[in-house]
């Protein structure tokens, strides 16, 4: 077998470009897809009042009778930033009692997103 310059047909110049660009493409892509997320992707998550509303009617649906029948709004009553990474939201809901009928009630709660563990919690949950 003879050396004509050749790997699997094509040139060695073309396989070592083709090399170069693979890695760059690596190293690219893992640069850009990082574990760990950047202060500003943090901040803007403590101060996301979309996703504290959203999180906030998984706590209130542990307290209701019929959870599955719990309909929520698509923007709360308020939402208050109360200090960094906690939100004060006051939302309304739609549920069956115990007796199947269908109330209309309200609740008020303070969440927390934790950066760490990046998760949310909520304290002082009052529905009425």
């Amino acid at each position: 077998m003879a050396d004509d310059g050749k790997i699997l047909g094509y040139p060695k110049a073309e396989w070592i470009i083709a090399l170069i660009i693979g890695v760059v493409f690596l190293i690219g892509f893992k640069a850009c897809s990082g574990s760990e997320p950047s202060k500003d992707a943090t901040a803007k998550r403590c101060t996301d009042s979309g996703m504290a509303f959203v999180m906030s009617q998984n706590f209130v649906k542990r307290q209701l009778k019929s959870p599955s029948s719990a309909k929520f709004p698509s923007r709360p009553i308020s939402a208050t930033q109360v200090n960094e990474c906690s939100m004060q939201i006051m939302a309304s809901f739609d549920a069956q009692n115990s007796f199947g009928a269908q109330l209309r009630g309200h609740y008020q709660v303070t969440m927390h997103y934790d950066s760490n563990d990046k998760t949310w919690s909520a304290t002082g949950l009052i529905i009425e």
